[in-house]
C-alpha cells in the first residue's frame, strides 16, 4: 500500500489488518513523516524496514 499514513482512512485499513509481517516505511525522506508511520504501525508490525536510514542525501530518515 502506497497511501498517506496520517488519513483516516489508512489509520483504519492498518488497524483492521493488523498485525502484519513486514512494514517499509518510506516517510517521504522527511523526519515527521518516518516517526508518524513509525508510531502508526510499531505494535502492529513484526518487522519494520526505514528506506534510506544510511544515506547522506536523506538527513529526516537518519536523525529518525
Amino acid at each position: 500500500m502506497q497511501a498517506d499514513s496520517r488519513s483516516a482512512a489508512v489509520r483504519e485499513i492498518v488497524v483492521e489488518n493488523s498485525p502484519v509481517d513486514l512494514v517499509l516505511i518510506h516517510g517521504n525522506h522527511e523526519e515527521e513523516f518516518c516517526r508518524a508511520d513509525f508510531e502508526l504501525v510499531r505494535n502492529r508490525a513484526n518487522i519494520i524496514v526505514l528506506h534510506d536510514i544510511v544515506s547522506d542525501v536523506c538527513e529526516g530518515v537518519k536523525k529518525f
